[in-house]
């Protein structure tokens, strides 16, 4: 269906390096792909939201001083916590 084709362009010629031939998959395995990669990526930001609300609630009890300065200068600590 495609082809994919590395070359080098020389001073007199035109040299193929690597060609990839590509056929169509299948719509129920191009599906199962977006999903699994959706539902995978959606795990790893939870877990790094956990991860996040963790250190903010130890900032809160350790050092709330920082924690509100983190909170007034950077995007990345959830005003929320």
């Amino acid at each position: 269906m495609g082809v994919l084709l590395f070359s080098k362009a020389l001073e007199f010629k035109t040299l193929n390096i690597l060609s990839l031939n590509f056929d169509a998959s299948n719509d129920l395995l191009v599906r199962k792909s977006i999903i699994f990669r959706y539902n995978s990526m959606k795990a790893n930001h939870k877990l790094i939201e956990r991860k996040i609300n963790d250190l903010v609630s130890i900032l809160k009890e350790k050092n709330p001083i920082l924690l509100n300065y983190l909170q007034k200068n950077l995007d990345l600590v959830p005003k929320y916590s």
